[in-house]
């Protein structure tokens, strides 16, 4: 992932096509992180590199052994000159933004990745921290340096075995290479299943790809290459070859799977017939692709960096747009790398020069991630980050074994009760919307005398529909529906509080219009198995209709308004920019999202149906609020903080009178 390094021993001349197919590597990896359409299999671009790495090392090792120039110092030297001087910029670099941007906890996973990244061991950090492929991955700005880990050991190691081999074996070399190549693939494909972030991420599993491009070096395979003539054999190679790389580079999120295996093969071929075949070899030496070729270590350095910090500094979702400018970014940012620091280091400055620069740097470097590890230092921050940050924590303490899940079924017996220790007067029944109210409904019962049961069910609304048989959650949910109806009928409770995120199962996930937009790949019960909103809707109204007909009160807690922006998180963002402006959804977005929903309940109001407005609460005519005075209302984009629940809370006692 360098700029240029010769192909051969010393005097063996470029290869121009190897600048273009770094190219393709590195804007692969970079069109996949900015989540560009068609680019869903761009990460295979670093099995391209490690293939080139590969080979360039194979071509280099095998002419000094042959000519009897190998200098394992001299080899050593030339590595740290190439990958250190341009990690240690982007490392820097990267603190520097991590200091003013990173929240606490996220500055301590990065002080981790850092030290991780000065010792060679990011990859081992990563393995046990996120998979490659995970959600929570795009915002890890050292991710890709995993890849730089791999590498490192594998030039640790490989340079002292191959030089080894080559004396006690001679030209058999390259059959032990080949056993090796075959041994560490035939290990990525056999656990790949069962060990899937050990085979992405250790060296062991990726020396297969190295190893491959080490065995295209060889006499046997320069031979055949060099026999090759141009015509149609040759053009058929080249383009079986860019066919290969581009099909791996439109494939999906996995490793390793036959998409690998067509870059793998697609770029062996290219580093052996392109010169040969005017279609591959002239593509991939047009200029433009030569430029970017040359500044590939940079980019691949900077690219993930640029896009995290950006990302994790907006409230709202960043646009595919925005990755056009950050591109344009992070190639003029490589170019003055590969200018100023890669180039110089790499061919003027004097080694121990360069040590003298970059010791320092490095022990800085490690200050800092050291100083971050046990709490992130939330001091570097404004103190409001410290607020919002408990917001976060505003919640019910005993929602962890107060709540059912589809996952983790409880019997209704086992849910609990809140306030005081007599049979509940209230019986509170929903998802995790009614879960808010729980906490603050048993403090003003329990000084009362009372208290309340909460039958809650994550995931699962107040509902009574007919799905179909195979519909398992669904068919869970409305399992759990029957089963506290029974319960209600039973109880000594007078009333029925009823609460879930209505708009949800009705419509699907929340875009506000203001650039909060919900994202999560679950998919939406009800909605998921076939039914229609208004569906969904008509099944809310029956419940309720089933739940007055057991004789009991009931209160219809309406749409807590939803906000789109997981607020503390979206206000820490914020605090960090030193930008005031407020979080607020127009009341008109609130108001149609959830127009059918509140007609089917105001329909049902009357002396024993009572309907309780959360929005009449924390929205003005013109916007629903997330902060009011000090408080924070939400502790995500949809569930109220015990604050932001305290007004509903009171507006339900009221109900009960």
């Amino acid at each position: 992932m360098s700029v240029r390094e010769r192909a051969g021993g010393g005097a063996a001349a470029w290869l121009a096509h190897i600048d273009g197919l770094r190219a393709v590597a590195v804007l692969g990896v970079v069109f996949y992180h900015a989540h560009w359409a068609g680019f869903g299999g761009g990460h295979v671009g670093v099995d391209i590199f490690f293939v080139i790495s590969g080979f360039l090392i194979g071509k280099h090792l095998s002419g000094q052994l042959a000519s009897g120039t190998f200098s394992l110092g001299a080899f050593y030297g030339r590595r740290v000159r190439r990958i250190v001087p341009a990690l240690l910029l982007t490392l820097g670099l990267s603190t520097l933004a991590a200091w003013f941007l990173l929240l606490p906890e996220q500055f301590a996973n990065y002080s981790r990745h850092l030290l991780a990244n000065l010792v060679m061991l990011q990859n081992f950090s990563l393995m046990n921290e996120v998979g490659y492929f995970s959600p929570g991955a795009e915002l890890q700005p050292l991710l890709h340096t995993w890849s730089l880990a791999v590498e490192e050991q594998f030039y640790l190691f490989f340079p002292l075995l191959f030089a080894g081999l080559w004396r006690w074996t001679g030209r058999r070399v390259w059959l032990a290479v080949l056993g090796l190549a075959l041994l560490s693939g035939w290990g990525a494909a056999h656990w790949a299943q069962d060990f899937p972030r050990q085979v992405f991420y250790l060296m062991p599993a990726r020396a297969g790809e190295l190893l491959l491009g080490v065995l295209l070096a060889s006499p046997l395979v320069a031979g055949w290459a060099g026999k090759l003539r141009r015509g149609a054999g040759a053009e058929v190679l080249g383009g079986l070859a860019l066919l290969g790389v581009g099909i791996s580079l439109w494939g999906h999120r996995s490793y390793p799977d036959l998409y690998t295996l067509a870059a793998l093969a697609g770029t062996a071929l290219l580093l052996t017939c392109a010169p040969q075949s005017r279609l591959a070899g002239g593509l991939l030496s047009l200029a433009p692709l030569r430029w970017v070729g040359l500044l590939s270590y940079s980019i691949y350095l900077l690219h993930q960096p640029v896009f995290v910090f950006y990302r994790l500094v907006q409230v709202n979702q960043v646009r595919p747009a925005d990755y056009l400018w950050l591109t344009a970014l992070v190639l003029g940012l490589a170019w003055l790398s590969v200018r100023w620091v890669e180039n110089p280091f790499r061919q003027t400055v004097p080694l121990r020069r360069g040590l003298a620069l970059g010791v320092p740097l490095a022990a800085g470097l490690a200050w800092v991630g050291f100083a971050g590890l046990p709490a992130g230092l939330p001091q570097r921050l404004p103190p409001q980050v410290a607020r919002y940050t408990a917001a976060q924590q505003d919640k019910d303490p005993r929602l962890g074994e107060c709540k059912s899940s589809f996952e983790e079924p409880r019997p209704l017996a086992e849910l609990c009760r809140y306030g005081a220790d007599v049979p509940e007067s209230v019986v509170l029944l929903g998802d995790s919307h009614a879960a808010t109210l729980a906490h603050g409904l048993g403090e003003a019962l329990g000084a009362r005398g009372q208290s309340v049961r909460s039958l809650i069910r994550m995931g699962c609304p107040v509902i009574a529909v007919n799905v179909p048989a195979d519909a398992g959650r669904e068919q869970d949910c409305l399992t759990f529906n029957r089963q506290a109806l029974e319960y209600v009928r039973q109880s000594p409770a007078r009333t029925v509080v009823v609460s879930s995120r209505w708009p949800l199962y009705a419509g699907g996930r929340f875009d506000n219009g203001r650039g909060g937009v919900e994202v999560s790949d679950q998919p939406v019960p009800f909605l998921n198995a076939g039914l229609s909103g208004a569906q969904v809707v008509a099944g809310y109204a029956e419940a309720v209709r089933l739940l007055a007909a057991t004789g009991k009160r009931v209160v219809i807690v309406d749409s807590v308004p939803e906000m789109g922006w997981d607020i503390p998180q979206s206000l820490r963002k914020k605090a960090l920019l030193h930008d005031p402006a407020p979080l607020t959804v127009p009341r008109s977005v609130t108001e149609k999202r959830n127009a059918a929903i509140h007609a089917a309940f105001a329909a049902l109001t009357g002396p024993e149906v009572r309907l309780i407005e959360p929005a009449a609460l924390s929205c003005t005519a013109q916007a629903c609020a997330s902060v009011r005075g000090e408080a924070v209302l939400y502790v995500d984009s949809n569930h109220l903080s015990l604050s932001g629940a305290r007004g509903v809370v009171g507006a339900v006692l009221g109900a009960l009178k």
